[in-house]
């Protein structure tokens, strides 16, 4: 592929105290096979109070402050001071190890006009990661019961798809499916290194950048497609399941909070949540899960999924009891 016709690409990444994974991150945006001068790294910080500010701008030049701290502000900051004809939208704790990432995420967009979002197919992690970003690669996502619901947009070995969202394949190849969805029932992309075509996203209004509603924004319009690309980003954690069951938490307290006002809600699919519950009483089932899971990707770390499963459906479950109560 010739280099001189590949876009100029924006990566914007929101910080706040990320100072444990930013370097790493920024090391390997800075490793890609990719124009030096076509990548524009933008970084958007909530006043860090870690070494967050150092690490970035030992990397970039293009450092902004978010005084609202929150990610969905910082992405419209960075929106609006980027340069790029694609954005990229790379979260503080996401590696793109593979140094042909962005020509490989970019390709769709060169070959279709109609292409306006392009994001990797999984999740992928070394055998070094810890055990729950192992954990998250094998799933397809950080939130068990969410995929068990069907919102979820990277491949997971139980499952064997990357979303229960309708779609038909327009184009495909070795490297990418150009993917047209078939209602309004979108999987939830638009995070964790998802790419989009600038000039489609400055058609659409938002104040705050909420990814799932930027992208039912996008896909209302039945012309635009959507770029599934046959490589992978490491999404890295702590490897506590401590912490993992706490941002469980803080997600659900946010949601019953409502910090910010949303267009588009996933609705529930009762029929997915019944049998999960099923499945998490008799929790033999989430072994069954954990064994197809490990026939299609052999790694010890399934032996984690019934318990975080059975311990992520009860943290959303007692929020929803609460956030019923407290009306």
């Amino acid at each position: 592929m010739a280099t001189k016709n590949l876009p100029s690409v924006s990566i914007v990444i929101p910080t706040y105290n990320n100072a444990a994974t930013l370097e790493e991150c920024l090391r390997y945006l800075t490793q890609q096979d990719y124009p030096k001068s076509k990548i524009e790294i933008i970084i958007v910080d909530g006043f860090s109070k870690d070494n967050s500010l150092k690490i970035a701008k030992n990397y970039t030049g293009k450092v902004y402050m978010n005084p609202d701290k929150v990610e969905e502000v910082g992405r419209v900051i960075g929106i609006e001071k980027s340069s790029g004809d694609v954005l990229g939208f790379v979260d503080a704790d996401n590696f793109l190890i593979d140094k042909k990432f962005l020509i490989k995420v970019v390709r769709p967009f060169m070959e279709y006009q109609d292409v306006c979002v392009s994001e990797p197919l999984f999740y992928e992690s070394r055998i070094t990661d810890d055990k729950i970003t192992q954990y998250i690669s094998l799933i397809g996502g950080d939130d068990p019961v969410s995929i068990y619901l069907g919102v979820y947009d990277r491949w997971c070995f139980f499952k064997g798809s990357w979303t229960d969202s309708r779609y038909s394949i327009k184009e495909g190849n070795d490297s990418y499916e150009v993917i047209q969805f078939k209602d309004e029932n979108v999987p939830p992309l638009g995070a964790n290194s998802s790419f989009i075509r600038k000039k489609v996203l400055l058609r659409i209004k938002y104040e705050k950048f909420l990814h799932t509603d930027i992208i039912a924004e996008i896909f209302k319009n039945k012309k635009n497609l959507y770029a599934k690309v046959h490589c992978g980003v490491i999404h890295k954690q702590d490897g506590s399941i401590k912490t993992f069951l706490m941002k469980k938490a803080r997600r659900a307290r946010r949601f019953k909070g409502e910090e910010f006002e949303r267009k588009y809600y996933f609705k529930v699919n009762e029929a997915k949540l019944l049998i999960l519950i099923v499945k998490s009483l008799l929790i033999l089932p989430l072994f069954i899960d954990s064994l197809i899971g490990y026939k299609n990707k052999k790694n010890i770390n399934w032996v984690f999924h019934p318990l975080i499963t059975i311990l992520t459906l009860f943290i959303y479950s007692y929020y929803s009891i609460r956030k019923i109560l407290w009306r």
